[in-house]
Protein backbone atom coordinates (compact mmCIF):
# COMPACT_ATOMS: atom_id res chain seq x y z
CA UNK A 1 0.00 0.00 0.00
CA UNK A 2 1.59 3.48 -0.63
CA UNK A 3 1.41 6.54 1.76
CA UNK A 4 -0.46 9.85 1.18
CA UNK A 5 1.54 11.85 -0.89
CA UNK A 6 1.93 14.73 2.24
CA UNK A 7 2.76 12.12 3.91
CA UNK A 8 5.69 10.96 2.01
CA UNK A 9 6.72 14.46 1.55
CA UNK A 10 7.41 14.96 5.67
CA UNK A 11 10.57 12.92 6.22
CA UNK A 12 12.06 15.46 3.46
CA UNK A 13 10.45 18.36 4.95
CA UNK A 14 12.43 17.30 8.34
CA UNK A 15 15.72 16.22 6.88
CA UNK A 16 15.74 19.84 5.45
CA UNK A 17 14.34 21.58 8.50
CA UNK A 18 16.94 19.66 10.93
CA UNK A 19 19.72 21.49 10.11
CA UNK A 20 17.82 24.90 10.42
CA UNK A 21 16.81 24.37 13.94
CA UNK A 22 20.04 22.99 14.92
CA UNK A 23 21.85 26.46 13.90
CA UNK A 24 18.70 28.52 15.76
CA UNK A 25 19.01 26.38 18.94
CA UNK A 26 22.49 26.87 18.56
CA UNK A 27 22.82 30.61 18.12
CA UNK A 28 19.69 30.73 20.84
CA UNK A 29 22.34 28.77 23.48
CA UNK A 30 25.38 31.12 22.32
CA UNK A 31 22.96 34.26 23.01
CA UNK A 32 21.63 32.97 26.26
CA UNK A 33 24.92 32.89 27.70
CA UNK A 34 25.75 35.56 26.77
CA UNK A 35 23.21 37.59 28.38
CA UNK A 36 23.96 35.67 31.31
CA UNK A 37 27.06 36.62 31.53
CA UNK A 38 26.24 40.32 31.12
CA UNK A 39 23.64 39.96 33.78
CA UNK A 40 26.78 38.09 35.88
CA UNK A 41 28.79 41.20 34.85
CA UNK A 42 26.48 44.07 35.17
CA UNK A 43 25.34 43.13 39.04
CA UNK A 44 29.70 43.27 39.40
CA UNK A 45 29.22 46.49 38.09
CA UNK A 46 27.04 48.18 40.13
CA UNK A 47 28.20 46.74 43.34
CA UNK A 48 31.56 48.17 42.56
CA UNK A 49 30.52 51.48 41.08
CA UNK A 50 28.49 51.72 44.98
CA UNK A 51 31.93 50.36 46.97
CA UNK A 52 33.79 53.61 44.52
CA UNK A 53 31.12 56.12 45.49
CA UNK A 54 31.22 55.72 48.91
CA UNK A 55 34.83 56.73 49.22
CA UNK A 56 33.58 60.14 47.58
CA UNK A 57 32.67 63.18 49.54
CA UNK A 58 31.53 65.35 46.87
CA UNK A 59 34.55 67.56 46.53
CA UNK A 60 36.95 67.46 43.62
CA UNK A 61 38.50 64.07 44.66
CA UNK A 62 42.54 64.20 46.08
CA UNK A 63 44.79 61.42 44.95
CA UNK A 64 44.19 59.53 48.24
CA UNK A 65 40.17 59.46 47.73
CA UNK A 66 40.65 58.52 44.44
CA UNK A 67 42.88 56.04 44.95
CA UNK A 68 40.53 54.84 47.26
CA UNK A 69 37.23 54.98 44.99
CA UNK A 70 39.58 52.68 42.64
CA UNK A 71 40.35 50.46 45.35
CA UNK A 72 37.24 50.18 46.94
CA UNK A 73 35.71 49.82 42.89
CA UNK A 74 37.89 46.57 42.57
CA UNK A 75 37.04 44.69 45.31
CA UNK A 76 33.52 44.68 45.28
CA UNK A 77 33.88 43.78 41.43
CA UNK A 78 36.03 41.01 42.40
CA UNK A 79 33.83 39.72 45.41
CA UNK A 80 31.02 39.83 43.19
CA UNK A 81 32.13 37.51 40.31
CA UNK A 82 34.44 39.80 38.15
CA UNK A 83 37.62 38.36 37.11
CA UNK A 84 39.29 41.53 38.88
CA UNK A 85 42.65 41.44 40.50
CA UNK A 86 41.88 44.37 43.25
CA UNK A 87 45.15 46.28 44.28
CA UNK A 88 45.58 49.39 46.81
CA UNK A 89 43.66 49.14 50.27
CA UNK A 90 39.81 49.97 50.03
CA UNK A 91 39.24 51.33 53.70
CA UNK A 92 35.86 49.62 53.79
CA UNK A 93 38.28 46.49 54.90
CA UNK A 94 37.40 43.15 54.04
CA UNK A 95 39.58 40.23 52.74
CA UNK A 96 41.72 40.77 49.73
CA UNK A 97 40.01 39.50 46.64
CA UNK A 98 41.63 37.30 43.46
CA UNK A 99 40.55 35.99 40.46
CA UNK A 100 41.68 33.00 38.48
CA UNK A 101 41.23 35.26 35.28
CA UNK A 102 42.08 38.42 34.57
CA UNK A 103 39.20 40.53 32.79
CA UNK A 104 39.40 44.03 32.39
CA UNK A 105 38.20 46.95 34.55
CA UNK A 106 37.93 50.45 34.16
CA UNK A 107 37.49 53.11 37.17
CA UNK A 108 36.51 56.93 36.47
CA UNK A 109 35.69 59.18 39.52
CA UNK A 110 33.99 62.14 38.29
CA UNK A 111 35.82 65.61 38.59
CA UNK A 112 33.67 67.12 41.23
CA UNK A 113 33.58 64.04 42.85
CA UNK A 114 29.96 63.38 43.42
CA UNK A 115 29.94 60.37 41.50
CA UNK A 116 32.19 57.23 39.73
CA UNK A 117 31.59 55.54 36.32
CA UNK A 118 32.67 51.69 36.19
CA UNK A 119 33.72 49.70 32.83
CA UNK A 120 33.83 45.73 32.79
CA UNK A 121 34.48 44.03 29.79
CA UNK A 122 34.71 40.03 29.73
CA UNK A 123 35.09 37.57 26.84
CA UNK A 124 32.42 35.04 26.74
CA UNK A 125 33.28 31.81 24.52
CA UNK A 126 30.95 30.58 22.12
CA UNK A 127 30.13 27.20 21.30
CA UNK A 128 28.05 26.96 17.62
CA UNK A 129 29.79 29.68 16.59
CA UNK A 130 32.77 28.24 16.52
CA UNK A 131 31.66 26.47 13.06
CA UNK A 132 31.60 30.08 11.60
CA UNK A 133 35.12 30.85 12.74
CA UNK A 134 34.13 32.66 16.09
CA UNK A 135 35.11 31.16 19.17
CA UNK A 136 33.89 34.14 21.32
CA UNK A 137 32.57 37.44 21.49
CA UNK A 138 32.80 40.36 24.54
CA UNK A 139 30.28 41.45 26.96
CA UNK A 140 30.95 44.44 28.72
CA UNK A 141 28.86 46.50 31.55
CA UNK A 142 28.67 49.85 32.75
CA UNK A 143 27.58 51.43 35.98
CA UNK A 144 27.63 54.66 37.68
CA UNK A 145 27.05 55.63 41.22
CA UNK A 146 26.98 58.93 42.98
CA UNK A 147 26.54 60.64 46.29
CA UNK A 148 24.15 62.64 46.91
CA UNK A 149 22.97 64.98 49.93
CA UNK A 150 19.84 63.85 52.33
CA UNK A 151 17.31 64.78 52.89
CA UNK A 152 16.95 62.87 56.20
CA UNK A 153 19.64 60.47 57.85
CA UNK A 154 20.04 57.65 60.33
CA UNK A 155 22.79 56.15 62.93
CA UNK A 156 22.99 59.68 64.14
CA UNK A 157 25.07 59.89 67.90
CA UNK A 158 22.67 61.57 70.98
CA UNK A 159 24.34 64.60 71.52
CA UNK A 160 24.10 67.98 70.06
CA UNK A 161 26.72 70.47 68.49
CA UNK A 162 25.81 74.05 69.70
CA UNK A 163 24.70 76.21 66.85
CA UNK A 164 22.50 78.92 67.02
CA UNK A 165 19.67 80.16 64.43
CA UNK A 166 19.49 83.76 63.64
CA UNK A 167 22.51 85.41 64.10
CA UNK A 168 25.80 86.35 62.58
CA UNK A 169 29.19 85.36 63.18
CA UNK A 170 31.20 82.49 64.91
CA UNK A 171 28.72 80.34 66.16
CA UNK A 172 26.01 81.30 64.12
CA UNK A 173 24.09 79.07 61.63
CA UNK A 174 22.29 82.45 59.76
CA UNK A 175 18.87 83.44 58.88
CA UNK A 176 18.36 79.80 55.97
CA UNK A 177 15.86 77.82 56.73
CA UNK A 178 17.14 74.34 58.50
CA UNK A 179 18.90 72.04 56.12
CA UNK A 180 19.94 75.07 53.67
CA UNK A 181 22.38 76.89 56.24
CA UNK A 182 26.42 76.12 57.29
CA UNK A 183 27.09 72.98 58.37
CA UNK A 184 30.21 75.12 60.03
CA UNK A 185 27.99 76.71 61.82
CA UNK A 186 29.07 79.79 60.31
CA UNK A 187 32.92 79.04 61.39
CA UNK A 188 32.16 78.32 65.32
CA UNK A 189 35.10 75.50 65.25
CA UNK A 190 37.29 76.83 62.98
CA UNK A 191 40.44 76.82 64.52
CA UNK A 192 43.86 78.56 63.18
CA UNK A 193 42.32 79.67 60.25
CA UNK A 194 41.35 75.94 59.22
CA UNK A 195 37.90 75.38 57.95
CA UNK A 196 36.20 73.09 60.09
CA UNK A 197 36.57 70.34 58.13
CA UNK A 198 40.42 69.86 57.62
CA UNK A 199 40.85 68.58 60.94
CA UNK A 200 39.04 70.86 63.74
CA UNK A 201 39.19 69.84 67.13
CA UNK A 202 36.34 70.07 68.86
CA UNK A 203 34.81 68.74 72.30
CA UNK A 204 31.42 67.52 73.09
CA UNK A 205 29.85 67.59 77.19
CA UNK A 206 32.82 69.54 78.20
CA UNK A 207 31.08 72.25 79.86
CA UNK A 208 27.54 72.38 80.75
CA UNK A 209 27.38 76.62 80.05
CA UNK A 210 28.31 75.72 76.13
CA UNK A 211 24.81 74.26 76.03
CA UNK A 212 22.90 77.56 77.96
CA UNK A 213 20.54 75.13 79.25
CA UNK A 214 20.71 74.65 83.06
CA UNK A 215 20.72 70.58 83.66
CA UNK A 216 21.48 69.95 80.10
CA UNK A 217 25.06 69.03 79.09
CA UNK A 218 24.03 68.21 75.16
CA UNK A 219 22.84 64.48 75.34
CA UNK A 220 19.73 63.95 73.28
CA UNK A 221 17.00 61.65 74.30
CA UNK A 222 16.27 59.75 70.80
CA UNK A 223 13.75 57.31 70.75
CA UNK A 224 13.00 57.44 74.30
CA UNK A 225 14.06 58.97 77.67
CA UNK A 226 16.90 57.27 79.99
CA UNK A 227 19.98 56.15 80.22
CA UNK A 228 19.98 52.76 78.81
CA UNK A 229 18.08 54.15 75.45
CA UNK A 230 20.78 56.79 75.42
CA UNK A 231 24.14 53.96 75.94
CA UNK A 232 22.40 51.87 73.14
CA UNK A 233 22.66 55.19 70.69
CA UNK A 234 25.94 55.79 71.49
CA UNK A 235 26.80 52.28 70.72
CA UNK A 236 24.90 51.55 67.53
CA UNK A 237 23.79 55.13 66.65
CA UNK A 238 19.60 56.10 66.86
CA UNK A 239 18.13 53.79 63.95
CA UNK A 240 15.04 56.29 62.90
CA UNK A 241 15.18 58.94 60.20
CA UNK A 242 16.29 62.30 61.72
CA UNK A 243 15.77 65.43 59.11
CA UNK A 244 17.10 68.98 59.67
CA UNK A 245 13.87 71.17 61.23
CA UNK A 246 13.11 68.00 63.61
CA UNK A 247 12.54 68.82 66.92
CA UNK A 248 13.90 66.47 69.18
CA UNK A 249 14.44 65.99 73.16
CA UNK A 250 16.95 66.84 75.38
CA UNK A 251 18.10 64.42 77.98
CA UNK A 252 18.64 66.25 80.86
CA UNK A 253 21.93 65.81 83.22
CA UNK A 254 25.21 64.75 81.66
CA UNK A 255 24.96 61.23 81.57
CA UNK A 256 28.69 60.18 82.43
CA UNK A 257 28.22 56.49 82.82
CA UNK A 258 25.93 55.73 80.06
CA UNK A 259 28.37 57.45 77.66
CA UNK A 260 31.56 55.53 78.64
CA UNK A 261 29.18 52.58 78.52
CA UNK A 262 27.75 53.18 75.44
CA UNK A 263 31.36 54.05 73.85
CA UNK A 264 32.89 50.87 75.30
CA UNK A 265 30.25 48.63 73.51
CA UNK A 266 31.14 50.85 70.06
CA UNK A 267 34.78 49.95 70.39
CA UNK A 268 33.93 46.25 71.31
CA UNK A 269 37.22 46.67 73.40
CA UNK A 270 39.39 48.28 70.89
CA UNK A 271 41.83 51.12 71.37
CA UNK A 272 40.92 54.72 70.42
CA UNK A 273 42.87 55.70 67.39
CA UNK A 274 43.87 59.87 68.94
CA UNK A 275 44.85 60.72 65.03
CA UNK A 276 42.24 60.97 62.42
CA UNK A 277 43.77 58.40 59.55
CA UNK A 278 44.09 59.47 55.66
CA UNK A 279 41.60 57.04 54.71
CA UNK A 280 38.21 57.00 56.56
CA UNK A 281 35.80 54.55 56.63
CA UNK A 282 32.12 54.65 57.25
CA UNK A 283 32.57 51.76 58.92
CA UNK A 284 34.82 52.96 61.53
CA UNK A 285 33.22 53.00 64.80
CA UNK A 286 34.98 56.03 65.84
CA UNK A 287 33.02 57.87 62.58
CA UNK A 288 30.10 59.49 64.03
CA UNK A 289 27.41 61.40 62.58
CA UNK A 290 26.23 64.88 64.89
CA UNK A 291 23.39 67.23 64.72
CA UNK A 292 23.75 70.75 65.10
CA UNK A 293 20.85 71.82 67.35
CA UNK A 294 20.09 75.36 68.77
CA UNK A 295 20.10 74.85 72.72
CA UNK A 296 18.83 78.57 72.79
CA UNK A 297 15.67 77.84 72.07
CA UNK A 298 14.93 75.43 74.78
CA UNK A 299 13.04 76.02 77.84
CA UNK A 300 15.78 76.49 80.94
CA UNK A 301 16.22 73.88 82.64
CA UNK A 302 16.18 69.86 82.53
CA UNK A 303 14.00 68.46 79.72
CA UNK A 304 13.77 70.69 76.31
CA UNK A 305 12.96 70.60 73.07
CA UNK A 306 15.65 71.56 70.51
CA UNK A 307 14.99 72.51 66.75
CA UNK A 308 17.81 70.50 64.28
CA UNK A 309 19.55 72.86 61.70
CA UNK A 310 22.05 70.57 59.68
CA UNK A 311 24.40 67.66 60.67
CA UNK A 312 28.49 67.31 60.53
CA UNK A 313 30.45 64.31 60.18
CA UNK A 314 33.02 63.73 63.31
CA UNK A 315 36.42 61.33 64.31
CA UNK A 316 35.74 60.50 67.86
CA UNK A 317 39.30 60.19 69.03
CA UNK A 318 38.93 60.22 73.22
CA UNK A 319 35.96 60.01 75.91
CA UNK A 320 37.67 60.58 79.41
CA UNK A 321 37.15 62.83 82.11
CA UNK A 322 35.09 63.40 85.25
CA UNK A 323 32.29 64.70 82.66
CA UNK A 324 32.56 62.22 79.86
CA UNK A 325 34.03 64.75 77.59
CA UNK A 326 33.72 63.28 74.10
CA UNK A 327 36.92 64.58 71.92
CA UNK A 328 36.45 64.63 68.45
CA UNK A 329 37.91 66.03 64.94
CA UNK A 330 35.82 67.48 62.26
CA UNK A 331 35.80 65.17 58.85
CA UNK A 332 34.82 65.28 55.18
CA UNK A 333 31.26 63.97 54.98
CA UNK A 334 31.05 60.39 54.06
CA UNK A 335 29.02 57.92 52.37
CA UNK A 336 26.06 57.52 55.42
CA UNK A 337 22.45 55.55 55.67
CA UNK A 338 19.38 58.01 54.87
CA UNK A 339 17.53 59.45 51.94
CA UNK A 340 18.90 60.61 49.11
CA UNK A 341 17.45 64.40 48.70
CA UNK A 342 15.40 65.26 45.40
CA UNK A 343 15.66 68.30 43.40
CA UNK A 344 12.99 70.94 45.67
CA UNK A 345 13.93 69.05 48.74
CA UNK A 346 16.84 70.66 51.47
CA UNK A 347 19.72 68.84 51.27
CA UNK A 348 21.94 68.52 54.08
CA UNK A 349 25.66 67.25 54.97
CA UNK A 350 25.13 63.56 55.61
CA UNK A 351 25.88 62.12 51.77
CA UNK A 352 24.16 58.70 50.48
CA UNK A 353 25.66 56.41 47.50
CA UNK A 354 23.15 55.81 45.15
CA UNK A 355 23.18 54.31 41.40
CA UNK A 356 22.70 56.23 38.58
CA UNK A 357 20.65 55.59 35.75
CA UNK A 358 22.34 55.89 32.16
CA UNK A 359 21.56 59.55 31.61
CA UNK A 360 23.73 60.59 34.28
CA UNK A 361 23.99 61.34 38.44
CA UNK A 362 20.33 63.39 39.35
CA UNK A 363 21.62 67.17 40.62
CA UNK A 364 20.36 69.38 43.22
CA UNK A 365 21.55 73.12 43.89
CA UNK A 366 25.00 74.00 45.03
CA UNK A 367 24.53 75.32 48.24
CA UNK A 368 23.25 72.12 49.33
CA UNK A 369 26.48 70.21 49.30
CA UNK A 370 28.67 70.60 52.53
CA UNK A 371 31.67 72.51 52.19
CA UNK A 372 34.87 70.59 52.21
CA UNK A 373 38.17 72.41 52.00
Amino acid sequence: MRLPRKHAQMPVTITLALPVLIAVLGLGFDFSLHYYHWMLLQKAADASALAGASQLNGSPPSATVSANVVACAQLYACYNGAGIQSQGVCPLGGPTCTASISEPITVTPAGDGRSVTVSIRREVPYYFLRFVGHTSGPVAAMARAGVLPTSSSCNMMPVGLPCQQGCTGNGCYGTASAGRGDSTCGGAYVANGKNPSAGTQIQLKSDQSVSGVPGNWEPLALGGSGGSVYRKNIASGYPGMISAGDILPTESGNVVGPTTQGFGDRMNGHSFNSTVPASISPNDPQVVLVPLVDFTQATKGGKAQVPVLDFIMLYVTDVSGNNATITATVIPPVAWCGIPTKPGQEGTAPLKAVLCPDSGCPTVPGPWWPPVS
